[in-house]
């Protein structure tokens, strides 16, 4: 079983020889010799940029928690208008799948391939708040419910524009 930062910037070095025959494993091997040690022991020497990735890693575990969470209110509101209008439930529901899909999976990228998610995940959620709104435009739902969650929309749209242009 590989370790959870495999692949990524942190990877040490003895988790490619515990994928060959008779590698040893990480948690066999001492820190120094490429097992993964503390958190602190990662950490040390690390550049700035690995000790903002661990950072915001736990900022967009929270933000792709809240689409999820939101995902329930923004159902319950495509039910209401499905009687309405089918195409604007779908693309509703779409966008905003598309949005806990980018932003699920930025957080697991770096550099461009970061910002082309977190910025695809703002597009899908400003996607699925227009449609909201227009649905109470139209009449489909009522004013109390749309504006309230366009407004934790929103905050969700920051908190993921935040995410992709860290403070340098």
């Amino acid at each position: 079983m590989l370790g959870p930062l495999e692949g990524t910037r942190c990877a040490r070095p003895a988790l490619r020889a515990a994928s060959r025959p008779g590698g040893r494993s990480p948690s066999t091997a001492p820190a120094r010799a490429g097992g993964w040690g503390t958190t602190s022991e990662l950490f040390r020497g690390a550049s700035n940029h690995t000790q903002e990735s661990a950072i915001s890693h736990s900022g967009s575990l929270r933000v792709v928690a809240e689409i999820i969470t939101l995902a329930r209110e923004v159902g319950a509101i495509a039910r209401q208008v499905a009687p309405h209008d089918r195409s604007l439930t779908d693309q509703m529901r779409r966008a905003w799948t598309s949005a806990a899909h980018n932003a699920s999976e930025g957080q697991h990228q770096r550099g461009n391939k970061r910002l082309n998610r977190m910025c695809d995940a703002m597009g899908s959620a400003r996607e699925t708040r227009t449609a909201i709104l227009l649905a109470e435009a139209c009449g489909y739902i009522d004013r109390a419910q749309a504006l309230p969650l366009a407004q934790r929309i929103d905050a969700c749209v920051a908190q993921l524009y935040r995410l992709a242009h860290p403070k340098r």
